[in-house]
């Protein structure tokens, strides 16, 4: 798969790719009034974008195992992404012909391997109805798009890892300093 940087996504021709890029800027980078804190929705963006550590694909759903297969091999790219020069190198994949349900398939079998591997696997989708952490009525995993994104865990990921104690094994082990 190719991968793109930001300004690539923001200017492509592709609209779902332009529209992910400003839905990072403008919503994932930000505060906003019903996250139940202050800060952005998401911390880790900001740092990512000064760094221009984003990169952009489109996951092409053949079936289940193919995405599978093609989301296992962008952890092993994330890697080569996360040396220098970003600790906060981020790949969001805008996910096409594939359902939400088999994109939460592919989801779940993939988490243990990336979690195990110091990453994050996140999965977002439109009208996606998971609760904040800080309030229950907001939902900051609905996307415009299906997407998943891979990242480093950080510190403060564990609250996303609790319900499973090889998780949180895995963050003790790996979890990057930020």
């Amino acid at each position: 798969m190719d991968l793109v940087g930001r300004s690539a996504a923001a200017s492509s021709p592709d609209a779902e790719l332009r529209e992910v890029a400003t839905w990072i800027d403008v919503v994932i980078a930000r505060p906003h009034r019903d996250l139940g804190r202050s800060g952005p929705l998401c911390p880790y963006v900001p740092a990512a974008l000064r760094e221009d550590a984003l990169h952009f694909g489109v996951l092409r759903g053949e079936s289940v195992e193919a995405v599978e297969a093609e989301v296992v091999d962008l952890l092993e790219a994330h890697r080569s992404l996360s040396r220098p020069p970003s600790k906060y190198a981020c790949i969001v994949l805008v996910a096409r012909g594939i359902s939400v349900p088999e994109l939460l398939e592919v989801h779940r079998r993939v988490k243990p391997v990336a979690v195990d591997s110091g990453r994050m696997l996140g999965e977002f989708f439109p009208g996606y109805t998971s609760p904040g952490l800080h309030n229950p009525d907001f939902h900051p995993l609905t996307s415009p798009v299906p997407l998943l994104v891979i990242r480093h865990m950080v510190q403060g990921d564990d609250v996303f890892l609790a319900a499973e104690p090889a998780w949180v094994d895995a963050y003790r082990r790996t979890v990057v300093r930020v």
